[in-house]
């Protein structure tokens, strides 16, 4: 995702680092669980869901030579959102 008045596009660096956040944070939920340390299901839930939306947005329009602006502010927000329910 590019900022400024260039096509917005979905690069691979975006599809890869939705991935390995999704990885990094099924593995430390399980790491957690097997510490018995007390964890938020709801919250692990809405930012599972949030991750998988991005990614499958992202690789449903990742061969597009450009993405509409709106669904190219609709991945930031979900982003930025999901950085949000990780900090409160």
């Amino acid at each position: 995702m590019q900022v400024g008045p260039q096509a917005k596009k979905v690069t691979n660096t975006i599809r890869y680092g939705v991935t390995l956040a999704l990885i990094t944070g099924i593995a430390l939920v399980a790491v957690l669980t097997a510490d018995d340390v007390e964890i938020d299901y709801a919250k692990i839930a809405v930012k599972l869901g949030v991750a998988v939306l991005i990614a499958a947005l992202a690789i449903a329009n990742r061969k597009r030579a450009q993405i509409s602006t709106a669904l190219w502010l609709t991945l930031v927000v979900l982003a930025v959102g999901n950085i949000g329910v990780a900090l409160f």
